[in-house]
């Protein structure tokens, strides 16, 4: 089946209503780094993993999808926000007779990123 790729966007407390994409994908790769990436590339198989966890979320619901995209937030947050509030949402993204829709398939209850893991 193919469908649109749901994306991670995440909400930090007293930043105000503001939604971010996590682990957003560069604009434009250089070569040597597109040629490394076919050997290695171990933030993309971590991006993999956490679009199948998205994935699953949506069509069979578990706690184990819910507290993996959690985990892998907070490692990636923590070294930016410390020890705040968080909440994440998974956004689908398609296109359809040149109108991009955007549609909010699962939000997540606040959870603590804490200081250390």
């Amino acid at each position: 089946d193919v469908a649109p790729s749901p994306r991670i966007e995440y909400w930090v407390a007293e930043d105000g209503p503001f939604w971010r994409e996590f682990q957003p994908r560069p604009m434009r790769v250089p070569i040597w780094t597109m040629l490394r990436r076919l050997i290695w590339n171990a933030r993309w198989n971590e991006q993999l993993f956490l679009v199948s966890c998205a994935e699953r979320l949506v069509s069979a619901p578990t706690e184990h999808s819910v507290q993996e995209i959690k985990q892998r937030l907070a490692t990636g947050l923590r070294p930016l926000i410390g020890r705040r509030m968080v909440q994440f949402r998974l956004v689908f993204v398609s296109e359809s007779c040149g109108h991009i829709t955007r549609s909010i398939e699962y939000e997540s209850a606040p959870f603590l990123v804490t200081a250390h893991p």
